[in-house]
């Protein structure tokens, strides 16, 4: 064992049971992912890109994938049905918005 690991097992010993599991339980899950909108444009003329990103990150900091954009004053949007199939399948969850969307993609 590494000296990292058998600190980790020693901290791990001198706490509670419940904090046991919890700290256990975050280990494995290594981060959520999101199927959300991330603003851009003009002021007074928003658009928005469609991307997955860590569901706990900021709505402006870096995402994983663009899927697409939408233009909510003129109605277009345009997503790529593939990707966003790929990443529900791979546990991806859409934000409501974003799930309106896909719903009239046809996906």
């Amino acid at each position: 064992m590494s000296g990292y690991a058998r600190s980790r097992e020693t901290r791990l010993l001198s706490l509670p049971r419940l904090t046991q599991v919890l700290f256990l339980r975050s280990m494995l899950i290594k981060f959520m992912l999101s199927i959300r909108l991330r603003r851009i444009g003009k002021k007074g003329h928003a658009t928005f890109r469609v991307v997955v990103a860590e569901a706990r990150s900021k709505l402006k900091s870096k995402f994983v994938e663009d899927l697409g954009w939408i233009d909510p004053h003129t109605n277009k949007f345009e997503l790529q049905k593939e990707r966003i199939t790929y990443w529900i399948s791979n546990g991806a969850k859409p934000s409501v918005t974003a799930a309106g969307y896909i719903k009239k993609s046809g996906i």
